[in-house]
């Protein structure tokens, strides 16, 4: 009788990198990390044994399903587990079940530890909005676009110090995005609100001082700023 290790699924296993958004407002790409359904399917093998699971699909209500069963080695009765996924911008249908077969999967643990791991910006490009076909993409510290996104992280050095992104921000870009930020509040009648928070926040709203003391957290400090403004600017 196969014992089923079942809690050797959740274990961390080699995993990639992709973009998962671009900034609206500062040159930087958020990525995640991620595994493919084909590296699902090697797991629940190797724990399983690829005779003892399998998947199938169905639509409940217009959602697209994806159910793994694993045989239970005591009763030989399946147990299943179900999700749904998204679709994907390439290949919309295959997107969608792959997505929803990886989420199953997540039910079952494989894969779970994603979950756990944090998001990394990294500087990006400025698109040109009078060429449309100037899209964004991650670029290295000399501007150069990254094309493997995952080499590219892998290579960086983790550790305590500031990220990749802080280190390819210079205090003068980031004075820039915050007199930037400026007009923006300026333009919604939100003047006193971005000062405010400055001073509320940095003990000054002096927009080059904040730029000298600041601009190691330069992604936090326009983040926030965003976020005030989207609230803001919906009154």
């Amino acid at each position: 009788m196969i014992d089923l290790k079942l809690d050797d699924l959740k274990k961390e296993m080699p995993y990639k990198w992709r973009v998962q958004s671009f900034s609206e407002y500062s040159p930087n790409a958020s990525c995640v990390a991620y595994i493919d359904a084909r590296d699902v399917m090697d797991r629940l093998d190797d724990v399983c044994g690829a005779h003892n699971w399998q998947d199938d699909y169905k639509v409940i209500n217009g959602l697209l399903l994806a159910g793994i069963g694993v045989r239970d080695p005591k009763t030989d009765w399946w147990v299943w587990k179900w999700d749904t996924g998204t679709e994907s911008q390439v290949e919309k249908e295959k997107g969608q079940m792959s997505d929803a077969f990886k989420r199953a999967a997540v039910k079952w643990g494989v894969g779970r530890f994603l979950y756990g791991l944090e998001i990394i910006k990294l500087p990006a490009n400025e698109k040109k909005t009078k060429n449309p076909t100037n899209y964004p993409y991650v670029v290295d510290s000399r501007g150069n676009r990254v094309w493997d996104i995952t080499k590219h992280i892998n290579s960086m050095k983790r550790d305590d110090s500031p990220s990749e992104t802080t280190k390819m921000i210079t205090k003068v870009q980031f004075e820039e995005r915050l007199k930037q930020a400026e007009i923006k509040f300026d333009e919604a009648g939100l003047t006193a609100t971005f000062l405010k928070y400055l001073e509320d926040t940095y003990g000054t709203n002096n927009i080059e001082q904040v730029a000298k003391e600041r601009y190691k957290g330069a992604d936090a400090v326009i983040d926030s700023l965003m976020e005030l403004y989207k609230k803001g600017n919906k009154k």
